[in-house]
Order: structure tokens, then sequence, then C-alpha cells
């Protein structure tokens, strides 16, 4: 089923973020089959495990449950990321972040580069 929802994700090439806890321990993949054949199939399907720390520490253990996924698509924007967890004792479970920054460029034809004083110009500069 799972395979199923993301290979209609990506078969539609949009950008998408997924973000969950499934209390699947990544840490041993090699170890468990349903592990393993979890993190086959999300990444089968070009979705990218950003949290690769771990995200649950307590006195005993110490596991990497939170997930997020990233999957590109087809953009024609510049994007990169931030992800992460941050440190607190709230809870057993580290919070975690994702940030997804557009890079807008700017051309050089969005706004020429000396100042027009003809009558055109200064009729829109005077109606807008």
């Amino acid at each position: 089923m799972l395979g199923t929802t993301l290979s209609k994700i990506s078969s539609q090439r949009h950008s998408c973020i997924i973000a969950v806890n499934f209390s699947i321990d990544l840490l041993h993949y090699h170890m468990q089959s349903a592990t393993q054949e979890y993190r086959v199939t999300v990444t089968g399907h070009n979705f990218m495990p950003l949290l690769i720390l771990l995200t649950r520490i307590t006195s005993k253990s110490s596991t990497l449950v939170d997930h997020i996924y990233y999957y590109e698509g087809k953009s024609d924007r510049d994007r990169h990321f931030k992800c992460g967890n941050l440190v607190s004792d709230v809870s057993d479970h580290l919070p975690n972040y994702f940030l997804l920054i557009n890079n807008v460029k700017q051309t050089s034809n969005d706004r020429p580069f000396i100042r027009l004083y003809s009558d055109k110009p200064r009729k829109l500069f005077m109606t807008n």
C-alpha cells in the first residue's frame, strides 16, 4: 500500500515532503526484513531520507524512528533544504525540522539599469 501511494506521487512528478513517526528504527534496517523492505520501498521511489541522526534517545537506547523524506519531482526552481533535530529534554523524541528554501534569481531583464524620464515611464509611475 505504501509503495502504491509513493508510486502515484512520484509519477505526478510534484515535489513532496513526507514526515512520519512509524516507530521503524532505520538504524536496524540490515537486521529486520520488514525495515529493509520499507527502506527499499521509499528510496526505490526516489524519496531521499533527510534525517540520519538519532531521533529518540533514552538512558537505555537510541533509535532513528522519526523519518523525513523529500521527493524533488520535476521543478525548474533552484531549491535547497536544511533539516535536523533540535536538542530538547521535553520528551524522549527530539523535535525535527525541515526547511525548504527556494532560491529566487533575479534576471537583468526585470529592471532597467538606467532611469527613464520619457513620457511613458512617467505616466506609468503616476498611475501606479
